[in-house]
């Protein structure tokens, strides 16, 4: 593709008008036309060589010999794979590309330390059961490695012998008198295992239902315990598995947990209703004293617990003062409280994080990423080697993992052809996975494709006509907009925006600059499309920086319907330390409305 000078200090050239208005004036005052018309020349060219221009070109690089790096976990759990594996790979590659072998071993297994040690290479293929247990987590460091460019591969092993490990899980601080849940971890590597299952606390066995003979068909089961301590200081549990079958490693059959029984502590219930489901279970558990207003002082109180009390029953002042201090503060919503209970505007308001009233429901975030994939963007830095394309896709990741969980994003490409992925929920990992894969797959074909940024527009607005909520297009480009397509795209910008769709127009820079100026044709066709003006973003600058996420509306109050279902409760991350291991079956049957500062 042909790309038209440009210079890198444009405004020198008005230098030029006053050479030539000096070379006309000093002719009529005769002065030798020769003379003077050689002299407008040379000082012409020396006001144009300041004006430093320049041509771009375009270069393709292909790397037929990726560098690749073979990393083998020989820690102690692989003995149950093929301890040969990374060196059968490493002999197999390394006469067709450049790859070196690194291994590691140890009773840990640092996983994730490792990927990032090795990331100084563009591939790495690793060898292991990823079983991390110690350092980086693992995707924690390949999502860090991979921002680098640097790409991971798993390979798939089969395993040849079976394991089986025990772990018990609880606090490491318990309260006496209460009933006390110890969640038994029993793991498998295999698909099939039978044993017996023994537990001990304070070295007295605890009886289990199903644990004399258990058969486990999935790699991960659980078993809960339930004691009761009655005296303080610390205690042991004891958790023993007897495999009947293969266990490769006995050593991890027994886990020990030491732990730590308080006294309850003293808590402070302020409600009217001592029926109450909340107060009955937390009357039953801690030291609880009960006042149907806030007391003076709440010194003597590890935690204030308000249950459905209206903002007339509660001192501000002295909750300021204890909540400062340290205190711990749990107001419980009802018919009386929040937005049934006067809190709007009130005192006790201004110590939550939330307004008691509901705000306006607009229908979320919908946002299509433009990007341009003509043949511009085979253009390559020569000293960093960063190419236009390799910017624009790191951007629009950048959007794709930062963007709220409400927001709903779709991918729009356009070049030789138009490529676009539907709108898809942001609240969905794996959507935001597929369109970060989607996005790495986006290149031009080949240097004469067009810069049909209308087409891309036109299939954006498509996407976005379905959706309800705000609209936005964000397009990525290096703002190479030639003359004879210019009217177009800019008529098309104009009719999205007059249809109150918001767009926003990036201009990516393969270099660093300090004055960073958009191309003119791509600015005007920002501001005709409600812009101030194309922002520009060094190699080093992400576009989510300087896009905001629009003024939430005034809330304004919306009626609360008539309560005649039940809603069931669910874990959202089932991972997460809280509930990890928890059986939720709870519904709740009524709610207040209420909306975040």
């Amino acid at each position: 593709m042909d790309f038209p000078p440009q210079f890198m200090n444009p405004l020198v050239l008005l230098l030029i008008s006053p050479v030539v208005l000096g070379g006309l004036y000093a002719i009529r005052r005769g002065v030798s036309k020769y003379l003077i018309l050689s002299r407008v020349i040379i000082l012409s060219l020396l006001i144009i060589a300041l004006a430093s221009p320049f041509t771009m070109g375009t270069t393709t690089v292909k790397d037929d010999a990726p560098r690749i790096t073979v990393l083998t976990d020989q820690t102690m759990s692989m003995d149950l794979y093929n301890t040969d594996t990374g060196n059968k790979i490493y002999e197999a590659i390394k006469s067709k590309t450049p790859t070196t072998h690194r291994q590691f071993a140890g009773m840990t297994s640092p996983v994730g330390d490792e990927i990032i040690a090795a990331s100084e290479n563009n591939n790495i293929v690793l060898v292991s059961d990823g079983n991390a247990n110690y350092g980086k987590d693992l995707a924690d460091a390949v999502s860090f490695v991979n921002k680098s460019g640097t790409r991971v591969f798993a390979v798939n092993q089969k395993l040849l012998h079976n394991d089986m490990s025990v772990e018990i899980v609880s606090a490491k601080n318990l309260i006496v008198g209460n009933e006390n849940t110890f969640t038994i971890v029993v793991r498998q590597a295999g698909e099939n295992a039978r044993y017996r299952l023994d537990v001990k606390i304070d070295d007295k066995p605890v009886s289990l239902p199903d644990g004399s003979n258990v058969v486990q068909t999935e790699q991960t089961k659980t078993f809960p315990v339930s004691y009761i301590f009655k005296t303080l200081g610390t205690h042991t549990v004891e958790a023993v598995i007897t495999p009947e079958g293969e266990d490769r490693f006995p050593t991890n059959n027994k886990f020990y947990k030491a732990v730590y029984v308080v006294p309850k502590p003293k808590m402070l219930a302020i409600t009217d209703d001592i029926g109450s489901p909340l107060y009955e279970t937390i009357d039953s558990l801690y030291a609880v004293d009960r006042a149907v207003s806030i007391p003076d002082d709440l010194s003597k109180y590890r935690v204030v617990v308000i249950d459905n009390m209206g903002a007339g029953m509660l001192g501000a002042d002295s909750l300021k003062n204890y909540v400062s201090g340290g205190g711990g503060l749990v107001v419980v919503g009802g018919d009386a409280s929040y937005d049934k209970g006067n809190y709007n505007n009130s005192p006790v308001e201004a110590m939550l994080p939330i307004i008691s009233r509901a705000a306006e429901y607009r229908g979320g975030r919908n946002i299509v990423i433009v990007l341009d994939a003509s043949g511009s963007m085979f253009s390559e830095d020569p000293t960093t080697g960063i190419s236009a394309i390799g910017l624009i896709d790191a951007n629009a990741i950048n959007i794709i993992r930062k963007i709220g969980r409400d927001s709903n994003v779709g991918i729009t490409a356009f070049g030789a052809n138009i490529s676009n992925s539907p709108l898809l929920s942001m609240g969905k990992e794996s959507n935001r996975a597929g369109l970060e894969t989607f996005i790495r797959g986006i290149t031009p074909s080949s240097l004469t494709d067009p810069t049909d940024l209308d087409k891309g527009l036109q299939k954006a607005e498509e996407l976005l006509n379905q959706a309800s909520g705000t609209k936005e297009i964000i397009v990525f480009s290096d703002g190479l907009i030639h003359s004879d397509t210019f009217e177009q795209i800019k008529a098309v910008a104009l009719d999205i925006k007059n249809k109150n769709i918001r767009m926003h127009f990036f201009q990516i820079l393969l270099s660093y600059e300090t004055k960073k100026e958009p191309r003119e044709n791509y600015n005007k066709i920002a501001i005709a499309a409600g812009a101030e003006s194309a922002i520009v973003l060094n190699p080093n600058e992400r576009a989510s920086v300087v896009i905001g996420i629009e003024t939430e509306p005034e809330p304004t109050s919306t009626e609360t319907p008539e309560i005649i279902y039940e809603y069931p409760l669910a874990a959202l991350d089932s991972n997460h330390f809280i509930t990890k291991y928890v059986n939720i079956t709870a519904s709740v049957t009524g709610y207040n409305d209420v909306t975040p500062k």
